[in-house]
């Protein structure tokens, strides 16, 4: 059994990516580990191919929450939260179970930086 946790911050020029891996032994005790960081300086130019991508991606489509109505889903704990704030694109989706258009290649785009 494993849980990943995969978040990326891109704030003042500035791009985190955080690779977590949590992971359990034999006995189902937890395994310490430290998460991997890539720490990067975004130029302006690089700041706004980012955003233009997504926008390409159609992420400025995306509904506010996957799935969009209230029936139960059997959920593995997949979930995602994406808040973009920027001066051509601000968005906010979040979701578990359900992933709106294009998320693996708007999800590659952003940690293939």
């Amino acid at each position: 059994m494993s849980q990943y946790r995969h978040e990326i911050y891109i704030k003042d020029d500035q791009y985190v990516y955080i690779d977590d891996h949590f992971e359990l032994d034999n006995e189902s005790k937890w395994i310490p580990s430290a998460p991997s960081l890539k720490v990067l300086a975004l130029d302006f130019e690089t700041q706004q191919n980012i955003v233009k991508r997504l926008i390409e991606l159609g992420v400025g489509e995306w509904k506010p929450e996957y799935p969009e109505s209230d029936i139960p889903l059997i959920c593995d704990g997949l979930s995602f939260v994406l808040y973009i704030k920027s001066e051509k694109l601000n968005t906010y989706s979040s979701g578990g179970c359900r992933f709106p258009p294009n998320y693996e290649s708007v999800r590659n785009a952003l940690e293939d930086l």
